[in-house]
Parts: C-alpha cells; structure tokens; sequence
C-alpha cells in the first residue's frame, strides 16, 4: 500500500528516529562514568562525532524558510526547555556544591550563564557541560534558513565567509569564541560540513547499501588514523578544534565526522531493527537532557549501597541499563502533554504563552 503525500512514510520516520538513537546511544554511554572509567577511550572517540551528527542530522531535509515565525518557533522547541533543565540543573548544583557565594552573585552568574548559552559558563553554573547543544542547534537551524533566502550572489559571499570561519575557528584566541554568544560560532562550524553531507546524502541516497559501506569504513579508517596513530582529538562542546594551521588535522576530522555520520543515516533501515535504539531517537530531545540527572542518580544509588562490589562487568552493565532505562522512563514524564507544553513544547504553537487561542466559532 502506498503512503499518501501528507502522510509520512513510517519507514523513513522509524529510520530517522534509529539514526538519532543510535547517536544519541553514543552519547549516553560517553556520559557514563562508570563505563568511560573501564574504557578510557570510549568518549574521545565517540564525542568526536555523536554530537556533531546531531546537529549535521537537518541538513539532509529541506530548510524551513526564515521568517519572524521561524525564529520564534525554534526558539520555543530549543530554547524553552534548555532553560527549563538549565534552570533545574544550577539549582541542584547550588544546593549540592555551594561554594558560598552569594544569592544575588549567584543569581546573577547563573541568568548570565545561561543567556549567553556558552559551555564553560554553563559548566560552572549547572555542572554539566552539554546545555551548550541547545543554543547551538538554534543557531544552525537559523543560520542555514537565513542563508538559503540569500540570493545567489549573497549565498556564494556568505558561503565562502562560513568555510573561512570553519576552517579558523581552531586558531581564535580563546576569549573570542567564549565571547560568541548562543552557539553561533559553533554553528559557524558546522554549516559548512552540513552543506558537504547533504550534497553527498543527495548524490548517494538511492545506494544506501554501498554508501552505508564505504563510509563505515572510511570513518573507521580516519578513526584508526586520528586516534591510534596520532593522538588527535576535537570537540565542539568546548570550541576545542583544529583550524589551517593544521591543515592535516581539519581535514581529518571532517572526513571522520561526515563518514560515521552518513554511515549513520544510509545504516537507519537497518538500525530500526532494534526497538531500543528506535524508542531512544522517538525522545532524543527528552533523553538527551534527562539522562544527565539519571546518570547523577546512579552514581549518589551506587556510593550508597557499594555497587562496585558486584565486578566490573556486572558494574557496567548495572549503570548502562540504568542509565538508559531511566532516561527513556523520564522522557515518557516529561512528555506527559500538560507537563510537556510548558517544558519541553514542540513549537511556539503548543507553549501557552505563544499558543493562538482558537477562533471561536460564528
């Protein structure tokens, strides 16, 4: 049976969903402690790629135009809920770890903190540093609507100031890209990777197979080179990359990053085979800010009843299941609709605050 033009294909929306879990999976477990404890090289690798699929992960779909509408609707799905477990966070950070600061300092840290969207001031403020993906992913997803209403004459200017800003935002001095407020200079990053893996997705998606293949093994191979063979590492979450400077290294991590990424997305048929994976990817925004206070919740369980006594690998597998299971259950509380609308909406149109009454009838 055929799948009408309004309605989407549910095989497409499952490979979608597989292919955000399975990032998302990387994520989680890169988190967690215990495991990055036993495997030490675990979360270099992964977070060399993971969270920089998710924000490459639009680009494969056409670009909402830009518009005032826009702006305020992902505003509301990216912004209110980094907030809100922002927020969340500071507050048991504060309770946890004073460190005798005063109220209206740390007031004052916190609001400033947050607003700017930066992640070493939010890694002060709420203890974690990956709030820093939620601003970021506003901005790309702005940047690259704006961009595609240019004019061609515009979009080839800005184009190429975009590919300058990737390729020297390894060598800005420090106050530079902390100064950069809600992620834009990592979404000065990422455009341009972005534009290279649709254009490939657009060449290559009708050879799921074949292109699932070469890149897996062209990202194992650039991993292989960056990791084994020389010690090279990079993260977006800090700014923490390699510019001209080091031409060989850029170039490096870009083809690790856009080879395990469309390995990714050309492996979603055969990912949606696992319901777990599935189910994580269909709440990736939820798990993605949950699973930092799980994996917290573990940890305070763990001291307290000495669950390093149960062995190693019972150990792991007792915080990954716990940590998953435990995600994936607190994504389904705040996705509770009457809760979800005020702390996790789907657009402007679902947040009280910007939701349109309806017109009443005549």
């Amino acid at each position: 049976m055929s799948v009408s033009r309004e309605e989407p294909d549910p095989r497409r929306s499952a490979a979608r969903d597989a292919t955000k879990g399975w990032m998302l999976l990387l994520i989680v477990l890169g988190h967690d402690s215990v495991l990055t404890a036993r495997v030490p090289n675990l979360f270099p690798i992964v977070n060399n790629f993971h969270v920089l699929g998710f924000l490459l992960l639009p680009f494969v779909s056409t670009a909402p135009r830009a518009s005032r509408a826009l702006v305020v609707d992902r505003a509301v799905r990216y912004l209110v809920p980094y907030v809100v477990f922002a927020l969340l966070a500071t507050v048991a950070h504060r309770v946890l770890y004073s460190d005798g600061t005063t109220l209206s300092a740390w007031l004052l840290e916190a609001a400033t903190a947050i607003l700017r969207g930066n992640p070493h001031p939010l890694k002060h403020t709420t203890g974690f540093l990956a709030f820093w993906f939620l601003p970021a992913l506003f901005s790309v997803t702005l940047l690259r609507s704006f961009v595609a209403e240019l004019s061609l004459h515009w979009r080839v200017v800005v184009g190429l100031l975009l590919v300058v800003g990737h390729a020297s935002l390894g060598i800005w001095p420090a106050w530079a890209r902390e100064a950069v407020p809600m992620g834009f200079a990592a979404a000065v990053y990422v455009v341009p990777l972005g534009w290279t893996a649709a254009w490939v997705w657009k060449l290559a998606q009708n050879a799921r197979p074949q292109l699932a293949v070469a890149t897996a093994v062209g990202g194992l191979l650039c991993g292989v080179i960056a990791f084994r063979l020389h010690n090279s590492v990079i993260n977006i979450g800090s700014l923490d990359v390699f510019g001209w400077n080091r031409p060989e290294r850029l170039m490096l991590h870009d083809a690790y990053v856009l080879t395990t990424f469309l390995a990714a997305i050309a492996a979603g048929p055969w990912l949606a085979r696992l319901w777990i994976v599935v189910q994580i990817g269909r709440h990736s925004l939820a798990v993605y800010l949950t699973h930092l206070f799980v994996i917290q919740i573990y940890a305070l369980i763990s001291r307290r009843f000495g669950f390093h006594v149960l062995g190693t690998l019972a150990e792991v597998a007792a915080s990954v299941v716990f940590t998953i299971a435990g995600s994936l259950l607190a994504a389904q509380v705040c996705e509770w609709h009457r809760l979800r609308v005020w702390i996790m909406p789907r657009g402007a149109a679902e947040w009280p605050p910007t939701r349109r009454p309806a017109a009443s009838a005549t």
